[in-house]
């Protein structure tokens, strides 16, 4: 940042620099929320040192260091919105401006646009990092900047909701100007650019510049600029440098683009609810937005107008094995609180419900659990691989959720067999909330079961129940199900096999090996023999990671 600091000085020939240490190297297991807690407490004694405090305080960060500069101004504005604390200088309105140097503002992902040889330290490194974590160590700081981690989440999500706070009471909010490489070959241009929580950013593009050089001011290699001349890349960056530092909004609004292809959703501050409709594993979610209709319908006809949307994106098809994976889970639920910023950024004053069947009830609570910033009012769950001993008294406490409608299946084979086992071993964090239900004892009458609807996974998903379903998401009123889907009992003999639900998936697997080693004895130990018993492990494979 030498040369950053340089030019920044030549710009500001009165100003004062402070250029941090941070520990931010590659292998590096800091917490960037501490990180950043810590820089604020040393700016504000900085700031409590100079003499009637500074009048302008300005953010120039790069990479990682963008979204940290980002978060110190953020923890400092929510700290002087809620009156502060005594002692403490005010110093978040003085933030004139933040700006930007190849800022991963959405955190980085592991794509095709990266070239061959960076793609494959991207995924060998994030898989390293994943199979390291399970040591108990504390995570990689690498990985707590992923595209959905809960930092940058959070980030994002705090942004949003201090910009519209600020824009509503016309209070202040630093400009932020984002330089963008011409080229990055580390970052997505989707992962540098975040124009939900940015949409109000100014960009600039930096000409011969990538992630790593666009910091390099004193790069003397030729080029041409703009116009034709004779340049140095060096001398093009400070140029855009000196843009974002200096220039007002009208010369940022000319010089600056939006960096899409297509327009951006306007905010629509008409919409008071949205509803999420998420789909389960082995499956793409066409019902979605056939509930979502129901739902919708339901509150017209409450409102008598439509002012409500519905989020049923899909994470694609989901197949067994990977669900059995924390780390493929892991994306699935980054991949929902993107989808939750986005809805939060252009429905800014909803109240968001949720419906989720099968793997969609674990995307919501594990986001409830690692995202403690999120907030529901009315949620609904069909098929749920919850843990049934799921805290829903610290959720309500937290008020991350209103009210919770359980539905618990009279066969649910899928839950009561798979997900259930996996809970008595307490191997990991799936449960059997759709065959079991969950723990009342602390639901302090949020929490709402309807035992029994008749049939196996999808049971609570069939069209007899979705005025059910829409009635509560709307009103948050237990609804009356229909009497030719509800049921008294549980099938008995499904409930005493799922108590040895451990033993059935051991019978499973043996049966399996056993059916392989068949194969290899009938064959042969020859070429024939090989190629068979190949076969079948190809097709177990298929069966395993595409059904």
């Amino acid at each position: 940042m030498q040369s950053i600091c340089e030019h920044v000085q030549s710009e500001f020939p009165d100003a004062d620099q402070y250029v941090p240490q941070l520990p931010c190297h590659l292998f590096s297991r800091a917490d960037p929320e501490r990180i950043a807690k810590e820089q604020l407490v040393e700016i504000d004694r900085i700031q409590a040192s100079k003499d009637g405090g500074y009048r302008s305080v300005v953010f120039v960060g790069h990479s990682i260091g963008g979204l940290l500069a980002r978060r110190i101004f953020l923890l400092k504005h929510e700290r002087e919105q809620e009156a502060g604390s005594p002692g403490e200088p005010a110093w978040a309105d003085h933030v004139s401006r933040i700006v930007l140097l190849a800022g991963m503002n959405r955190g980085w992902s592991a794509g095709h646009h990266l070239s061959p040889l960076n793609y494959i330290q991207w995924r060998a490194g994030a898989a390293l990092a994943g199979m390291l974590n399970w040591s108990g160590k504390a995570p990689f700081l690498i990985m707590s900047i992923r595209r959905g981690a809960p930092f940058i989440t959070k980030l994002r999500v705090g942004w949003i909701r201090a910009a519209n706070a600020a824009a509503a009471g016309g209070r202040h909010f630093p400009r932020t100007v984002q330089l963008l490489g011409s080229v990055d070959d580390m970052v997505a241009p989707s992962d540098n650019i975040d124009l939900v929580s940015g949409r109000s950013f100014h960009y600039l593009d930096v000409p011969y510049s990538g992630h790593a050089s666009v910091v390099h001011l004193d790069d003397q290699t030729p080029v041409m600029d703009r116009a034709g001349r004779a340049s140095t890349a060096g001398n093009e960056r400070r140029k855009v440098l000196s843009t974002a530092l200096t220039a007002d909004p009208d010369t940022l609004d000319r010089a600056g683009y939006i960096p899409s292809d297509r327009p951006l959703n306007p905010q629509n501050r008409d919409i008071t609810d949205v509803v999420f409709v998420i789909h389960g594993i082995r499956d793409v979610g066409h019902w979605t937005q056939k509930i979502a209709r129901a739902i919708m319908t339901r509150h017209k006809e409450t409102h008598g107008v439509i002012r409500m949307a519905s989020e049923t994106s899909s994470y694609g098809f989901f197949p067994m094995l990977p669900f059995l994976l924390p780390w493929e889970r892991r994306r699935k639920v980054e991949w929902f609180m993107d989808q939750y910023a986005e809805a939060l950024a252009e429905f800014p004053g909803a109240h968001f419900s949720f419906v989720g069947h099968s793997n969609g009830t674990y995307l919501l609570a594990r986001a409830l659990r690692d995202y403690p910033f999120c907030r529901f009012k009315n949620v609904v769950f069909a098929g749920s691989v919850v843990r049934s001993d799921y805290d829903w008294a610290a959720i309500y406490k937290r008020g991350q959720v209103q009210r919770v409608l359980n539905f618990v299946a009279t066969s649910d084979w899928v839950v009561a067999i798979f997900p259930k086992a996996i809970e008595l071993l307490r191997l990991q964090d799936l449960g059997s909330g759709g065959h079991d239900g969950f723990d009342e004892d602390a639901a302090d009458n949020h929490l709402f079961q309807v035992r029994y609807v008749r049939g196996q996974h999808s049971a609570a998903l069939v069209e007899e129940n979705w005025s059910a379903i829409a009635e509560f998401v709307v009103t948050g009123e237990t609804p009356q199900i229909p009497t030719s889907i509800r049921s008294e009992d549980q099938s008995a003999a499904l409930a005493r096999v799922s108590r040895f639900a451990p033993v059935v998936w051991l019978v499973l697997i043996t049966l399996v090996t056993a059916v392989g080693a068949g194969i290899w004895v009938l064959g042969g130990s020859g070429v024939s023999g090989t190629i068979l018993t190949g076969l079948y492990l190809v097709l177990v494979w298929k069966v395993v990671t595409r059904l």
